[in-house]
Order: structure tokens, then C-alpha cells, then sequence
């Protein structure tokens, strides 16, 4: 007579209801929690490297005129609701090339945003500080420049994981040269980050 009980349809469909209704109520609260931090509960940190030269030699291009971008790696610390510090570092010496030696670092804010599980954007302000040239295509670079400015950048992040992303970004900078007085430039989305991600702990 228990087994009766306990599996009568009545009992069965009863069940059926308690577990629709639990799995939505779970659902609603993970969507809601993803909704309030779509960072994560800590948010990230992210570790990138620009992989544009290695990209170079795999693709058959006239790498004499391949210009790499200002910066080798960039940090930065993302909090739960996508704000957060970041900071890059580029250097290259070079003897043969006049115009290739640079030294450049920027130290600033992010703001990041989810456009969907795939893609995601950024705007950043810097403090630039540079020495040389800044590596990019139709620009004059010169070596024996120097200065300091601020950046405006803009950036676009395609996720392959949670932890793994490639990256590009386009910066404007204007500042005080010591060669050029006041300047201004953009500095074309022309390097490729391969970018870990870590959630903060």
C-alpha cells in the first residue's frame, strides 16, 4: 500500500511539478547572478602577450613592412562588474633598424563590457609614457623621440574559454614630445593578444 502511495500519478505528476519548478528557480538565480557580475564573483586577472610576430611568420606576408604595435604584454585586474587597473610594457632595441628601438609603458583604467558569451569590448584611459618609436605602420617613427601623453583606447576581445581570448586594440594619444612639442596620433589595431585569464580569489 505504500508503494501505491508514493507512485499513484497524482503523487507522480506532483513530483514532476516540484522538479520544474526548481530546476526554473535555479535557472532564474544563476541568470540573475550572472546579470549582477558577469566578471565572475571577484572578477579576473588577465596576463597577454602580443603574438602578432609569431602571426607574421606563419602568414605569408612582406614582413620587411610588418610593424608589431608598442607593447609585448599587458596586465590587468578586472573587477566583478568589469572596471579595473591595467597596465603594458613594449620594448625592442635595434642596432640595424633606426626606427625600430622603442621603449613604451602605459598605466591606467578599464571599463569592459559583455557583448555576448563570445565577444566582449573595452575603453581604457593611460598615462603613456614612451621613448622611440611607437611600432606601428604609417606613422613616423623615430628612435630618438621621447615623451609622455595620455591614451584613449578601444578594444575588442573574442573568447574561445573563460580563460583563453585573442584581442586587438586601437589607441589616441596626445601629449609633449621632446622632438615633436604637442602631438597627436592614433595608433592603428595592428597587434594580436593572446590573452590567460584567471578568476580573482
Amino acid at each position: 500500500m505504500t508503494i501505491n502511495i508514493l507512485f499513484s500519478k497524482s503523487n507522480t505528476y506532483l513530483l514532476a511539478l516540484c522538479c520544474a519548478c526548481c530546476l526554473l528557480f535555479h535557472s532564474t538565480i544563476t541568470q540573475a547572478q550572472e546579470h549582477q557580475h558577469p566578471f565572475g564573483p571577484k572578477g579576473f586577472k588577465q596576463f597577454s602577450m602580443n603574438i602578432t610576430p609569431l602571426l607574421v611568420q606563419l602568414i605569408p606576408l612582406n614582413r620587411s613592412s610588418i610593424r608589431t604595435g608598442p607593447y609585448n604584454f599587458f596586465y590587468k585586474k578586472i573587477g566583478k562588474r568589469g572596471r579595473g587597473f591595467r597596465a603594458a610594457i613594449g620594448m625592442n632595441i635595434n642596432d640595424e633598424i633606426e626606427d625600430d628601438s622603442h621603449l613604451n609603458i602605459k598605466i591606467g583604467w578599464e571599463r569592459m563590457r559583455k557583448v555576448n558569451s563570445k565577444w566582449r569590448y573595452s575603453r581604457g584611459v593611460d598615462l603613456v609614457v614612451f621613448g622611440g618609436s611607437f611600432n606601428t605602420p604609417s606613422i613616423n617613427n623615430n628612435s630618438d623621440d621621447f615623451g609622455i601623453g595620455i591614451g584613449f583606447s578601444l578594444g575588442f576581445e573574442y573568447l574561445f574559454s573563460e580563460y583563453i581570448s585573442l584581442s586587438t586594440e586601437a589607441t589616441w594619444v596626445t601629449g609633449a614630445s621632446g622632438n615633436s612639442g604637442f602631438f597627436t596620433q592614433v595608433i592603428p589595431p595592428v597587434s594580436v593578444y593572446f590573452n590567460v585569464s584567471l578568476p580573482k580569489k
